[in-house]
């Protein structure tokens, strides 16, 4: 009976993951934390319910380098969110040189 058990969780779990993507936009880290499920197994579904079409990138949000690297997902049919092109090695140095600059005016 404990395999009957551990499907029977399973099953839980993924009405939870669904519910919530029905809810909000959610990454897959999120998800995790959300269902108790493994980070795999939540990847699975993920990349199974984008190939039905049924789930879709709502939204990028930026990692701790402030690129639009983690996809953050929503039930629904449609386009994905377009990713905004990273920035140039040009527009990087200007936004360091600018930061720099900003923290030579401020008052110590």
């Amino acid at each position: 009976m404990p395999k009957l058990d551990r499907h029977i969780a399973h099953a839980a779990a993924l009405s939870y993951l669904i519910e919530a993507l029905y809810e909000s936009s959610l990454t897959a880290d999120e998800l995790c934390k959300l269902t108790g499920l493994g980070d795999t197994t939540v990847r699975k579904i993920i990349r199974c319910l984008r190939r039905r079409g049924v789930l879709r990138v709502d939204v990028w949000r930026n990692d701790s380098m402030g690129r639009a690297t983690i996809a953050a997902f929503r039930l629904g049919r449609g386009p994905d969110a377009v990713r905004r092109c990273a920035k140039t090695a040009t527009e990087r140095s200007a936004d360091r040189r600018a930061r720099d600059q900003r923290r030579l005016m401020e008052p110590a």
